[in-house]
């Protein structure tokens, strides 16, 4: 999905950056987790079996192009973003579904505990962020797969 642009409106903005800060850190994660197995199969494991080195190239990949994204997306900036996609196809796409899912679903449900629901005022920001990175995510992920049925 290389040459994907994205626009994300100033007020969606700050809850893509969180989205995109969480991806950095699951890939984080799954390149610690391959240089864990990587230990393991260098040290003669039984768990050996789990290391797989496409998928330390795969995380790696996965990584650079969240790097690349930050730096477009100024990650410590505030305002309107304008991202295009260069690395690994889908990064845009999975950033807008951890927007919906890690970032704004908890802050709705967090709203919906304390506020009173006779003045949705509060809620009514998060759920446009809600539908705009569903929407786009849906979006995303179905370029992605219309690319891949070309292919």
């Amino acid at each position: 999905m290389a040459g994907v642009t994205l626009a994300v409106p100033a007020e969606f903005a700050e809850d893509f950056r969180a989205a995109l800060v969480r991806e950095i850190a699951f890939d984080v994660g799954q390149i610690e987790d391959d240089e864990k197995a990587r230990a393991e199969r260098l040290a003669g494991s039984v768990f050996a079996e789990k290391f797989n080195e496409e998928d330390v190239r795969y995380h790696r990949a996965q990584l650079d192009a969240d790097m690349a994204l930050a730096a477009q997306a100024g990650i410590a900036d505030t305002g309107a973003i304008e991202l295009t996609e260069t690395g690994a196809p889908g990064q845009l796409a999975h950033i807008c579904e951890a927007m919906a899912q890690q970032v704004v679903q908890p802050q709705i449900a967090r709203a919906l505990e304390i506020a009173p629901l006779d003045d949705a005022t509060a809620l009514r920001p998060m759920i446009a962020s809600l539908t705009w990175a569903v929407e786009n995510a849906e979006s995303l992920f179905g370029e992605l797969a219309r690319r891949a049925e070309a292919a």
